[in-house]
């Protein structure tokens, strides 16, 4: 079995991103203060965008790779299926991670314990003798992002964040708590047919 990294031309190309404002905080949208929900997106957003491009940056692995690795160092074993739920993926594309980070040698495929036609998918020990350069990128990146945060203020910032999760969880399991969308009625002349409503998006399976 091959054991290598990738090399650079699979790296996550960074071609057309559009270059962020240096030292620039974003502004909130027009009409909006900066407590409304425009700009509390526009932060979630740029924050995971800038920190998503730190890390492909330092990691040679594309990023649905790094995502299914994530998944196993948190719970090393899982199935196929198992991988597409924790990512929000299709099952399809989860077995194509698996083939290709098989082939480079950082995972391995076993017999489930208990279904002997599934195969559970568990991290080898060439991807673990990797696990120490990961945890000092996440690291140095981490340390980064909270310079010049005052201990007290970023602990503050976490606790806000754990409520939101909690929130936010509540909102999964109670999706009708939010109004679906409803479509503006049509501009047509009488006669016309009015347009349909955007379709209902689909879960991922």
């Amino acid at each position: 079995m091959s054991q290598r990294l990738p090399d650079d031309k699979n790296k996550v190309s960074t071609a057309g991103r559009t270059a962020a404002a240096p030292d620039e905080v974003p502004k909130p949208p027009a009409g909006e203060t900066e407590l409304g929900p425009g700009y509390f997106l526009q932060l979630l957003e740029g924050i995971g965008a800038s920190l998503e491009q730190a890390y492909d940056s330092a990691n040679p692995l594309p990023r649905g790779h790094q995502r299914l690795i994530r998944q196993l160092l948190i719970k090393d074993g899982q199935t196929q299926t198992e991988l597409a739920t924790a990512m929000h993926i299709h099952k399809v594309s989860v077995g194509l991670y698996i083939n290709e980070l098989e082939e480079m040698g950082l995972v391995e495929r076993r017999r489930h314990p208990k279904d002997g036609r599934a195969y559970c998918i568990y991290l080898t020990d060439y991807l673990h003798k990797f696990r120490p350069e990961g945890e000092r990128i996440f690291a140095e990146i981490h340390a980064h992002a909270i310079k010049g945060l005052p201990t007290e203020e970023y602990r503050m910032l976490l606790q806000a964040m754990e409520k939101m999760y909690l929130n936010l969880q509540e909102l999964a399991r109670k999706p009708d708590m939010v109004a679906p969308l409803t479509p503006p009625a049509p501009d047509n002349p009488p006669g016309d047919t009015p347009a349909a409503a955007p379709p209902a998006r689909k879960k991922t399976p």
